[in-house]
């Protein structure tokens, strides 16, 4: 076991560690080989020897996310690609930004303009204002916040249901999902955190307060993923479908939104009454879930449990790992911690991919995965900033 006394020197050993994998060959893949300079978007995917693999449709999601990565890495003083990010985000507006005149963001354009797939996604809608988060952080740029605030008038115009929380898409479909309300919550606080403004920070409150009632199960620590319209889960009490690395995710970001609630707790004429203890109690409980039921013997991070705590899917994706590892920061498992990293430049992100990662393990711990997606860097990147600034 590695004791807490011996914490600062293996974690000066970590920190150099991702720092050079991160600003050497990840970062410096995607602003590259990983950005088509001719259209000024980001490409999806790349393949193992870093070509382009081209595709149909270029989500929104995917270029926010980059554009956010790239925005902080500048304002961390880690990597300079924050201009060209910059750049793709007015690109970005440009073409997804209410293109066909109704409200919001198109969920995907092809890659000459040509057509659009006007679908409205909560998802993607999250990431677009935690890119203009990032964007302003960099620049100060008052038209970013003001962008912001419309696109959260056009979510709760276009999303908002009857019987609280958010549809997943317009047109709706009848399944409910819990992620797409924690990427929106992740947002409001890089906005909060970003300007200081209490808007954003009161949407947090309202969507932190719905999110415990709705989806979390205080008895056992389990966040459900999947809910009828009515915001019923979908399945019987003990099977419903849990992800131990939206347990992690979660977890930070009710720690994160704690620390938000601290930052103002003098001038607070928030909307609700959620105490201090409630939150860090329930963080602790989703952690201490994952941590019990959704983790291997070996520090991997499953796919999926049942809310029994039963394993669902053994399969191992990449994101689940980054967010367990984020979590484990400033925790006192070192050892874990360590696991938890070697584990990762090990069996995703292998030197002989430099800079790449592999998305998806079987099982036995081999590649699942036939390429590399851009949409793994955002959580790569978030939990890296966490390593090298602890």
């Amino acid at each position: 076991m590695t004791y807490y006394a011996d914490a600062p020197f293996y974690k000066k050993h970590l920190r150099k560690r991702w720092h050079h994998w991160l600003t050497e060959q990840a970062l410096p893949l995607w602003i590259t080989r990983g950005f088509n300079e001719r259209i000024s978007l980001f490409h999806e995917r790349l393949s193992f020897d870093h070509s382009a693999i081209p595709l149909p449709e270029l989500r929104l999601m995917v270029q926010a996310r980059q554009i956010a990565t790239y925005c902080h890495a500048e304002h961390h003083g880690l990597y300079h690609g924050g201009q060209k990010a910059l750049a793709c985000l007015d690109n970005v507006t440009h073409r997804y930004y209410r293109p066909d005149g109704k409200p919001g963001w198109a969920f995907a354009v092809s890659p000459d303009g040509s057509t659009i797939n006007p679908l409205r996604d909560l998802y993607a809608h999250a990431f677009i204002l935690y890119a203009h988060a990032k964007a302003y952080q960099l620049t100060k740029d008052p038209a970013l916040i003001k962008r912001a605030k419309e696109t959260i008038a056009d979510i709760k115009s276009i999303f908002t249901t009857e019987n609280g929380g958010f549809l997943d898409t317009a047109p709706s479909q009848p399944l409910r999902r819990q992620n797409p309300h924690m990427h929106l919550l992740e947002a409001f606080l890089a906005l909060f955190f970003a300007t200081d403004d209490l808007f954003f920070l009161n949407e947090a409150e309202e969507l932190v307060t719905f999110s415990l009632k709705t989806f979390y199960r205080s008895d056992s620590g389990m966040l459900l993923e999947f809910f009828t319209p009515d915001w019923v889960p979908t399945h019987a009490e003990n099977l419903n479908h849990v992800e131990p690395g939206h347990l992690f995710e979660w977890s930070w970001l009710l720690m994160a939104y704690r620390r938000a609630k601290t930052s103002r707790s003098l001038s607070l004429p928030l909307s609700t009454n959620l105490r201090y203890d409630q939150i860090f109690e329930a963080a602790k409980n989703l952690y201490a879930a994952g941590l019990r039921y959704g983790v291997s013997d070996d520090a991997f991070v499953y796919d999926s449990i049942l809310s029994s705590g039963l394993p669902q899917e053994r399969s191992l994706r990449l994101w689940p790992q980054t967010e367990f590892l984020r979590k484990l920061v400033g925790m006192y498992d070192v050892q874990l911690l360590l696991s938890v990293s070697k584990n990762f430049f090990t069996f995703f992100a292998p030197p002989s991919l430099k800079g790449g990662w592999i998305d998806r393990l079987h099982e036995d711990r081999t590649p699942a995965s036939s390429d590399i997606p851009a949409s793994s860097l955002y959580h790569i990147y978030s939990t890296a900033i966490e390593i090298i600034s602890d």
